[in-house]
């Protein structure tokens, strides 16, 4: 793997990633933005162009351009950033965001690029992201 933003690892890959794989990625994913949430960060901008992955292996989360720092940890704010297909419902509905839809961001990105394992990445990421409330 020579590294490079995940949109463009999997645009270049036309095999599966190994599960063991994806799994390591999505928790050093969700362990990233649980550091950003912990500082009430807000990246409201969580795609696969916007993960970074080392020639090593590291992901590292980038283009924080759209971050929104909050005063509160469960604080909700307006959004007018972020890509279409990683918004939340709640973005949709109400123009409205909180951590949850960085979380919601992760699991539709995961689920939507990995759908042979949507359910261990679903429910990975629903176990990480309430461990961490």
């Amino acid at each position: 793997m020579n590294g490079g933003s995940l949109d463009h690892l999997l645009k270049r890959n036309h095999e599966p990633f190994d599960e063991m794989v994806v799994g390591i990625w999505l928790a050093q994913i969700v362990l990233g933005i649980d550091h950003m949430h912990q500082r009430n960060v807000l990246h409201r901008d969580i795609k696969p162009a916007n993960i970074f992955i080392t020639k090593s292996g590291i992901v590292k989360i980038g283009d924080l351009g759209c971050v929104k720092m909050l005063s509160k940890p469960d604080e909700e704010c307006s959004s007018e950033y972020g890509s279409p297909l990683y918004l939340s419902p709640e973005v949709w509905r109400s123009g409205t965001c909180s951590n949850k839809s960085d979380i919601w961001a992760v699991g539709h990105g995961a689920r939507a690029r990995y759908a042979h394992a949507a359910r261990q990445v679903v429910s990975c990421a629903r176990k990480a992201y309430f461990a961490a409330e």
